[in-house]
């Protein structure tokens, strides 16, 4: 899938929505849920690391 063109991108922009999902269910819905939050956070995280793993490995 990473070679797929746009997937890269498609990857962080799913990962900044998660992260954006996240803040709005901690301040405007005022959900408090740790578990599921933190694992929405380290999701929104990964995506959002992962694409320039394989982008900074092609160029070298």
């Amino acid at each position: 899938m990473l070679d797929a063109p746009g997937a890269m991108a498609a990857a962080g922009v799913i990962g900044v929505c998660t992260l954006g999902w996240v803040a709005v269910q901690i301040v405007v819905l005022d959900i408090t849920a740790p578990r599921a939050q933190l694992a929405l956070t380290s999701a929104g995280a990964v995506l959002l690391v992962t694409p320039a793993g394989p982008a900074v490995a092609r160029r070298r």
